[in-house]
């Protein structure tokens, strides 16, 4: 349960904290499918006494199973950044949270048992954001019982909003569904506004290659970069930069690994460093720390697999845990510093706050059932 109300900014161009009890919303706006909806949920909130709540999908049989809520953007939206907060009350193995942007997968958000909050850059115009809880994801054929009692199995979603970008969506429904005018976008006086040019959907040939030997890939790995030196096998690095030991951030020890500087590039540029699961693998789970000092559209940090987003951190100034399901067999996985993704040129200017580059530390993979 909470109490209060959240504090909106006076730039959100849409808003709502689920408190008129009104969901799906008759804007049409969000919208929930799957094997059991999503439904409003008075017992949890981050503020207020209303959130969204994913169907329970969790009823000891080991069926997948998803329950999926989306939100979408019409055809005058002007583009901008989506916040929300997310409680994600999951453990992987057993289920997860996903979320997609445009079909692009983008991570997931396993393992919270407090509220986070989360920014999604919107393209103008149409947009669909998807939020997928997934029971079983990995396909397992038990489903081990949680290592918690804190474990919910399910995800929430409260007090969302839109920040827009250069002025407002053309029409923009607020919280109770009613629908207010807003303002045109504008240039400031003797400035160009910015070209921006999609970016590939992905950057990765199809193929997954085999290992040349067991020296460079793993089933298991732990690794706290404390010998001082990178790459060494079972990692390698490259792209337009290299990745590289550094002691200005760590997490545990005195090193960790640091993204290269491409800052001022006008086009599309990254770095990744890569481990390669065995195809002896039994599958199990990808944990690291990291800290993301990145911003669109500056830059972000995406961790592939196969060459399909599976997670993607931006605006994370201190080291949070990622943890990601792996399935058996042989799988790339990247570790990938991104430079301005979108193509953008002229980029503006970006906050102080943000470092420009991004640093992994206590990389760990362990196999299911160790």
């Amino acid at each position: 349960t909470s109490s209060g109300t959240f504090d909106f900014p006076a730039n959100a161009t849409f808003f709502t904290s689920f408190e008129q009890g009104d969901f799906p919303d008759a804007s049409g706006q969000w919208a929930t499918q799957g094997d059991v909806v999503w439904a409003l949920d008075s017992e949890v909130a981050h503020t207020g006494i209303r959130s969204i709540r994913s169907g329970l999908l969790n009823d000891g049989s080991n069926i997948q199973r998803n329950s999926n809520v989306t939100f979408t953007t019409a055809s005058d939206f002007l583009g901008g950044i989506l916040h929300l907060f997310v409680l994600a009350n999951v453990e992987i193995p057993i289920d997860d949270v996903f979320y997609f942007v445009n079909d692009v997968f983008i991570g997931n958000l396993a393992g919270n048992t407090d509220w986070q909050p989360l920014e999604i850059p919107l393209r103008p115009g149409d947009n669909t954001v998807l939020f997928s809880y997934k029971y079983n994801p990995i396909g397992l054929d038990t489903v081990p019982p949680p290592s918690s009692d804190a474990y919910v199995g399910a995800a929430f979603i409260d007090d969302v909003y839109i920040e827009g970008i250069g002025g407002s969506v053309t029409s923009s429904p607020v919280e109770g569904g009613t629908f207010i005018p807003s303002a045109t976008p504008s240039t400031a006086s003797g400035t160009t506004p910015p070209t921006i040019t999609p970016a590939p959907t992905t950057w990765f040939p199809t193929g997954v290659p085999t290992p040349e030997s067991d020296e460079t890939c793993v089933e298991v790995i732990s690794d706290g970069f404390e010998s001082g030196t990178f790459p060494t096998p079972p990692w390698t690095t490259g792209g337009d930069g290299e990745w590289f030991i550094d002691t200005a951030q760590a997490f545990e020890g005195t090193y960790s690994i640091r993204s290269p500087d491409l800052e001022g590039s006008p086009t599309a540029v990254y770095s990744n460093a890569t481990i390669v699961t065995c195809e002896s693998f039994p599958g199990g789970v990808l944990s690291a720390q990291v800290l993301a000092s990145v911003l669109p559209p500056s830059d972000l940090f995406i961790i592939y697999i196969d060459g399909d987003s599976a997670a993607q951190l931006v605006d994370v100034q201190e080291f949070t845990e990622v943890t990601l399901g792996i399935p058996p067999g042989v799988h790339v996985i990247d570790f990938s510093y991104r430079y301005n993704f979108f193509n953008t040129d002229p980029l503006p200017p970006a906050p102080p706050e943000r470092l420009g580059a991004v640093w992994l530390d206590n990389v760990v993979i362990t196999t299911i059932g160790s």
